[in-house]
């Protein structure tokens, strides 16, 4: 998976929001969520670009920009990454700090039930 910062992976959520996009639309987005300019928009998409993170649709005028990684992935790298860092790679403890101590709606418990039926290697 491609590295990226915090700042390039603020581009990323507002491309995969409105993908494709041009540059002036990501910036607009930005503008508005953050007070960050256009210049650093597109400092950003070009660092992104040459990580082969995001790519340009073939033969657009101006530039639309398509992510190259996949949202979902790249939450599962991240959620996987940060239970290796605080919990020992332990999902367990990275799930409950997540509740933060709170019940759980049923319907979340029986997601959350049906994941781990899901999950489990047993052989009932």
């Amino acid at each position: 998976m491609v590295e990226i910062t915090d700042a390039e992976e603020q581009v990323m959520q507002a491309l995969w929001r409105g993908q494709p996009c041009e540059a002036r639309q990501i910036a607009e987005t930005l503008a508005r969520e953050k007070g960050w300019r256009r210049t650093t928009v597109n400092t950003l998409l070009a660092r992104l670009e040459k990580k082969g993170a995001v790519g340009v649709e073939e033969g657009s005028s101006p530039k639309r920009y398509v992510p190259l990684i996949d949202s979902a992935e790249y939450g599962r790298t991240q959620a996987r990454r940060l239970a290796d860092q605080l919990f020992g790679g332990r999902i367990a403890p990275l799930v409950a700090s997540f509740a933060g101590g709170r019940k759980l709606p049923p319907e979340q418990l029986a997601e959350l039930k049906a994941l781990v039926e899901a999950m489990s290697d047993d052989e009932r």
